[in-house]
């Protein structure tokens, strides 16, 4: 599954021929509701979602089997649902079949439902068919398509997407460098509270690639980063106070 990026510093980056493997995240769990579900059903999730007609019904039960590990029930319903054509369940068929979890791994087909549910609007699908075509997984490697997917679920709210396409911009990953186009992405997944494009923008504006050096705005955008857990901004901003580089900042941050 291919959910979330790794969260990878931009100083280890910037300078190298980066691959996309570089940026994209591996076996993160599928999304999912918590539900409370009875001891009776949950030996049954199969049986009990045959006897319904209700397609949600059967979905949260396959979740519901999901969540408690019951993978193979889990594929059954999804597969059902999928051939259905419910979205939901498309999404998740891929998952399981991108993972192995409760079948062989079988990208071809992982990448056919995520283009399913993509096509009908999936977030997270359009995300991992994205990286599928970005990484030749079930695929062709085709960086047009697996941008075209990735702008699509950046533009509904996928910040994962938002900071890869930042990546890919910025250091010309499979298509022209544009560094006006890649501090636009990371710009939105830092508004969007991703820590790693926030210490990238530290970097961006301290390094004065693509936008007017700024220490200040660096200050700020690596405080942001550190607020929200990300170390490495703790020790950009360690390294910046004990510079001592002139700056006309009203209040330059602490790295404490």
């Amino acid at each position: 599954m291919r959910l979330f990026k790794q969260a990878y510093s931009f100083n280890r980056i910037i300078g190298s021929a980066l691959l996309l493997m570089l940026f994209i995240g591996t076996h993160a769990s599928a999304s999912y509701i918590s539900l409370n579900v009875s001891k009776t059903v949950q030996t049954s999730f199969v049986a009990e979602s045959e006897r319904s007609k209700d397609p949600y019904y059967q979905y949260t039960l396959g979740v519901a089997a999901y969540e408690v590990e019951d993978y193979d029930s889990a594929a059954k319903i999804f597969t059902e649902l999928a051939k259905i054509g419910y979205i939901s369940a498309q999404y998740y068929l891929g998952v399981m079949l991108d993972s192995g979890v409760g079948m062989e791994a079988d990208h071809v087909q992982s990448a056919m439902w995520y283009r399913k549910a993509a096509i009908k609007g999936h977030i997270e699908a359009q995300y991992n068919l994205g990286i599928a075509y970005a990484t030749g997984e079930g695929v062709p490697v085709n960086m047009l398509k697996s941008i075209y997917w990735m702008k699509k679920a950046a533009l509904g709210g996928s910040v994962n997407s938002q900071y890869n396409l930042g990546l890919i911009y910025y250091l010309g990953n499979g298509v022209k460098l544009n560094l006006e186009e890649g501090i636009f992405w990371w710009k939105l997944a830092a508004k969007n509270g991703d820590s790693v494009a926030q210490y990238n923008l530290g970097m961006i504006y301290m390094q004065g690639k693509g936008v007017d050096s700024d220490i200040c705005e660096a200050s700020r955008w690596w405080q942001i980063s550190a607020q929200n857990g990300y170390t490495d901004s703790l020790t950009a901003l360690e390294q910046l106070r004990q510079s001592n580089l002139p700056h006309n900042c009203i209040d330059m941050v602490s790295a404490r």
